[in-house]
């Protein structure tokens, strides 16, 4: 007699969005002070070209700005991009995760999906307390996931949800 491996059920996806970091923030300010670099030296060189102490004092103040100004803009692209968070939208219900761990809530806990005017994401649950995500998503707009959101959980409601 042998036992058979019974794979693991495979959710299907419906779907998946990543939460947005500050990016464009970081690479405009970034940009604005690798700017101000070129700047302060055509200043130092253009407008105090008879003032040594000027000149000197923008020429250095337009170099740190031409080193601090790519560096800005690494570094906070970095830190958005390590926050790694996520929600999808599964034929079991959805998932919200973040850095590693989720939280699932299945379709028939959720009694509706609503957008709140601050721009919130809230899970009204049957048998606990609403979840809220406060986060924008990268690819969506978060009313347009809310109106997605519910109509899969009425769908799910009815049994309409493709189960592959």
């Amino acid at each position: 007699m042998t036992e058979e491996a019974v794979p693991p059920k495979i959710e299907t996806v419906f779907e998946w969005h990543r939460v947005e970091g500050a990016v464009l923030s970081s690479l405009a300010l970034g940009s604005a002070i690798l700017f101000l670099g070129p700047s302060f030296g055509a200043i130092a060189f253009i407008v105090f070209k008879h003032d040594f102490r000027f000149e000197l004092a923008f020429g250095i103040l337009g170099g740190i700005c031409v080193v601090c100004g790519p560096a800005y803009a690494i570094l906070k692209l970095a830190r958005s991009l390590r926050e790694d968070a996520s929600i999808a939208a599964r034929s079991d219900g959805v998932v919200f995760e973040r850095n590693g761990k989720a939280l699932h809530m299945q379709w028939d806990d959720i009694e509706r999906v609503e957008c709140e005017p601050e721009g919130a994401l809230v899970f009204r649950r049957k048998s606990d307390e609403p979840f809220v995500i406060h986060e924008r998503f990268a690819t969506i707009a978060t009313n347009e996931l809310q109106k997605r959101l519910e109509e899969l959980r009425r769908k799910a409601s009815f049994g309409l949800l493709p189960k592959e």
